[in-house]
């Protein structure tokens, strides 16, 4: 539907209150399909957005034109969006403005308009070189927006004003936002604003400096043990952050990390404070050592823990990864054993009940002992709450059973999942297994039956987002969403699917894909999944089409691939920052994008540069494009890859590989790289559906290729 068509719909709605809603949408419909009538509400609509249309479009072209358009828009009090209007003449048009449009603007009290007024006020106080309103507003500026470095740039434009008017008040509270906001930027520090000046430093990605505080914690004498030990986390992360140039600094920053733990738990004094910091770092030393150096220094970390702590901490932890490293070595007696030990031990969650029980399953699996496998799976199945862990259960109990030759209860219990499972990753394999095709996607549908929605939100506010949309305001759309979310849906418990479906709908027409998945965080879960199942395109947009197919011609990469690993890593969010310093649409990080971009001869200077969508899609495909060249065009290593160290994934391929690429997926050790994978191919398999012109498909084999070729 046209979206001059929906403003002319939800229009009538407000102006033409007397029929029923669906006989409305139906004179509307009948209206735009060549009728000639036009009512007068119909003309005024129309012209209202072709003015604000083409207002926007002039704003850098002819100014004086957009100027007189918008002036009109806002003195219109029958026009939706006067008070944006308003806001836009005056953050735009140099005066002098009618007065009751500078009344309208300053009035303007929606908590989803603030930004907006907020910049207008500061632009038109610039303007009129007004010192005091600039300070103000520079102030207020700072305080809504969410990028550090922009609240810092406002933090200063509101100092520097304070300062010329001699404020002494406000330059003492603007200063110390300044430092509140950047320490590193503090003179001279005092030695208890160190820690948070070394992160400070971190963050702005100046490790060197970041690593200089840090050491004057640890090294300084009345340093306290909690701020040694935040700082030598904090040497640590600076480290990892740097993992593929700095490999034995970073083994050796997790051992310094265990080392001083110990020593703390080895005075009776603190023993009993440290004694859970010394376990959780043992076992981090422990998957460090594993995962890049050597199985047998990882064991004997864990050996000498497990000395020391047995009776004083849960060993469930130490046990299951002995069981794993046991697992890796093909000793699967072995690991069994420590498997039942770590489920003798006091219990560190559900989440490690469900570990222990799927891998004696799946050690079972491996020594041919399928019948105790099945039994394993079986009572997994009944206890785990965690529905993933349940689709993967049923999954691999139906494989054990092909296994077992138990065919036809192997081929129902696949049918079963697909039931269970449609468009998850296992459900997907359920299809590969059987050989069938996996059904097309059905097109969304716009519904035009917006009446339950209407109920719940109001059809004053329904029109102001449908124009808000039509007119491509998309950053006032996402916010007004975001206030009607909060005001009038969340609270309300008695929403239905088609309610919630229709407005999961307007995020995904106002481009809002994060704000969307955040949304259906708020949904209950079976309420949630009944959306999911009936609208799962919902939830796999396209978006920034013309970069991706741009990227993916030039670098001739499969543009769903593009999109897969973008929706895992970024959920199509432009700014988004990682807690390993990956920026942007497909996160890459800084280091692996100046690679990218010397590889591809693009421009690239900045890591505020992988801000934007084209720069940081191009730099993405093009170290896709990279991987996928030396590991020839293989899904999994290259995938892996992507997420994990490329020394870690060969690691993985030359101890966990033995001929089937399902199984190798499963004995990844980091159930962050191994659900990564699983999640892009799901991603994968999905938008090869929604691009299938309306056909079935079959699974992509070329995903699943021999992994023989990496082993040495």
């Amino acid at each position: 539907m046209g979206v001059f068509v929906r403003i002319l719909i939800l229009w009538t709605l407000v102006s033409c209150t007397s029929n029923p809603v669906d006989q409305q949408l139906d004179q509307i419909r009948h209206l735009q399909s060549g009728h000639k009538h036009q009512t007068y509400q119909n003309e005024m609509a129309r012209v209202w957005f072709d003015n604000y249309t083409k207002a926007l479009e002039l704003v850098d072209s002819n100014r004086t034109q957009s100027c007189s358009l918008f002036s009109g828009l806002a003195l219109d009090r029958k026009f939706p969006l006067n008070k944006v209007a308003s806001l836009r003449l005056l953050e735009n048009c140099p005066g002098p403005h009618p007065k009751q449009v500078s009344l309208l603007a300053k009035k303007v009290d929606q908590d989803w308009l603030d930004k907006l007024k907020i910049n207008a006020l500061l632009v038109d106080a610039h303007r009129n070189k007004d010192v005091r309103d600039i300070m103000d507003w520079s102030f207020e500026k700072s305080k809504v927006l969410t990028d550090q470095e922009e609240k810092l740039n406002y933090t200063f434009e509101a100092l520097k004003a304070a300062k010329r008017v001699r404020d002494k008040k406000k330059i003492e509270t603007l200063q110390a936002r300044v430092y509140k906001l950047a320490p590193r930027l503090i003179q001279r520090p005092k030695r208890a604003e160190y820690l948070k000046v070394a992160a400070d430093f971190k963050k702005n990605r100046d490790f060197k400096l970041a690593l200089r505080y840090y050491f004057k914690v640890v090294k300084y004498r009345k340093s306290s043990w909690e701020d040694k030990y935040q700082a030598l986390r904090g040497i640590r992360s600076v480290f990892r952050l740097q993992r593929t140039s700095k490999m034995s600094e970073y083994i050796q920053a997790t051992k310094d990390l265990a080392q001083f733990t110990e020593r703390r738990f080895n005075n009776w004094r603190t023993r009993r404070y440290w004694t859970s910091r010394y376990h959780d770092n043992q076992v981090l030393y422990a998957r460090t050592l594993w995962s890049y150096k050597s199985r047998n220094s990882a064991i004997r970390v864990l050996q000498r823990a497990q000395v020391k702590i047995k009776g004083k901490h849960s060993l469930a932890q130490v046990y299951w990864l002995r069981a794993r490293m046991a697992e890796e070595a093909k000793n699967y007696n072995e690991s069994i054993a420590w498997l039942e030990k770590a489920a003798d031990e006091p219990r560190m969650g559900p989440n490690m009940d469900d570990e222990i029980r799927w891998h004696l399953a799946w050690n079972y699996n491996k020594m041919g002992q399928f019948k105790k496998a099945i039994e394993q799976f079986d009572e997994s199945i009944k206890l785990t709450t965690n529905i993933f862990l349940k689709h993967k259960l049923y999954f691999w109990k139906a494989k054990v059973l092909q296994k077992d030759g138990q065919g036809d209860l192997a081929q129902k219990t696949f049918n079963e999942l697909i039931e269970l499972d449609p468009i998850g990753y296992y459900g997907i394999l359920a299809y590969r297994q059987l050989d069938q095709a996996i059904p097309a996607v059905r097109s969304l549908a716009s519904t035009n039956k917006l009446a339950n929605l209407e109920e719940i939100i109001g059809k004053t506010d329904l029109v102001t987002l449908e124009w808000l949309i039509a007119v491509k305001e998309k950053d006032l759309s996402r916010k007004f969403l975001d206030s009607l979310s909060e005001r009038k849906l969340v609270s309300n418990t008695k929403n239905s699917t088609e309610v919630w479906t229709q407005f999961l709908k307007y995020y995904a027409r106002a481009g809002d894909y994060l704000g969307l998945f955040m949304q259906l965080g708020n949904i209950d879960s079976e309420l949630r999944d009944q959306i999911f199942q009936k609208n799962p395109q919902l939830l796999f947009p396209e978006p920034f089409k013309d970069h991706v197919t741009e990227a993916a011609e030039h670098f001739e990469v499969n543009p769903n691939l593009i999109y897969s690993i973008m929706r895992q890593e970024s959920a199509f969010n432009p700014k988004a920052r990682s807690h390993a310093d990956a920026f942007g649409l497909m996160q890459l990080i800084p280091e692996m994008a100046k690679r990218a971009a010397r590889y591809a001869n693009i421009r690239f200077q900045r890591h505020r540069e992988l801000y934007d969508p084209e720069t940081n899609i191009m730099l993405g495909s093009a170290f896709l494009k990279n991987l996928l060249g030396k590991n020839n065009n293989n899904f999994l290593v290259t995938v892996a890859s992507y997420n994990a160290s490329e020394k870690a994934i060969k690691n993985w391929v030359q101890t966990r590989y033995t001929g089937d690429p399902l199984e190798f997926i499963e004995d990844i050790p980091y159930s962050e790289t191994q659900g990564y994978i699983k999640l892009v191919l799901r991603n994968l398999v999905f938008y090869q559906r929604l691009n299938s012109d309306g056909e079935a498909i079959y699974f992509p084999e070329w995903c699943l290729q021999s992994l023989q070729d990496f082993k040495s």
